[in-house]
């Protein structure tokens, strides 16, 4: 199935997808990750209602003048083996492109970069090297060191996002300082540190419906840690400037 038949969401306006741009953002179904802080299980599994592409780009046509750009996400948009041509299409209708990856696909991403049919991209990390495994079931670590070192090298605008989530071991705690410093420790022995821009983002717990694991929804988590507390991320900023200097809080 291509990604022209398989658009699971859509918007027309949106001013928090793309610092500094109104865009309007893509949604594509399934993963090859199964993160358990994730929110969007009905997304990842591909149960959502889908959108004609022919009405989404009659619309952002009609709305051409305000929108700066549309956002390519997920789900991760790399497991569509057209990705690149639709792109293209895209490209070809002069708009800008923002894409959200979870890396684990270099040799599409380095296609993408090559033939330069993004503007922008947004690479999740998960945590530490080790983190992965357990909280996203992917253990192939080398493929998502490429794609960072491939967006560092690239001299395209990317950013590298982390959301500080509960982590889920004998107890439920949130990312802690050491878990933290490691994820900062590998980007920067990974890439140029000082090329990195780094974000700490939120996580919000939604209903067990919305949550890929429900140990991490609203209706089980306990009150707190239904979101990430603003002193949390001001924290582990200032743990993670110590090897990203260009560290921020989204949210």
């Amino acid at each position: 199935m291509t990604i022209h038949d398989n658009i699971h969401g859509f918007i027309l306006t949106s001013l928090v997808d793309w610092d500094g741009k109104v865009s309007s953002v893509i949604f594509l179904p399934g993963c090859n990750f199964k993160c358990s802080f994730c929110a969007n299980k009905p997304l990842i599994n591909g149960t959502g209602e889908k959108i004609e592409f022919k009405k989404i780009m009659n619309a952002i046509e009609k709305n051409k003048e305000f929108v700066d750009g549309i956002v390519i996400t997920g789900g991760e948009p790399s497991i569509y083996n057209d990705l690149e041509e639709f792109l293209g299409e895209l490209k070809n209708k002069g708009f800008r492109i923002k894409l959200d990856t979870n890396g684990s696909n270099p040799e599409m991403l380095k296609r993408i970069l090559d033939k330069q049919l993004v503007d922008y991209v947004a690479m999740d990390i998960k945590g530490n090297r080790e983190m992965y495994e357990k909280n996203c079931g992917f253990k192939d670590m080398e493929k998502i060191q490429q794609s960072m070192k491939m967006l560092s090298d690239s001299g395209i605008e990317f950013e590298f996002r982390i959301t500080i989530c509960p982590v889920i071991k004998e107890k439920i705690n949130w990312m802690s300082d050491e878990e933290v410093k490691e994820t900062a420790k590998w980007i920067a022995e990974t890439v140029n540190s000082n090329k990195a821009r780094i974000f700490l983002q939120k996580f919000f717990a939604r209903s067990k419906e919305d949550m890929m694991d429900e140990r991490l929804s609203e209706e089980n988590l306990e009150y707190a840690m239904h979101e990430t507390p603003k002193q949390l991320l001001e924290e582990l900023q200032s743990v993670v400037r110590k090897y990203l200097p260009d560290c921020r809080i989204r949210g």
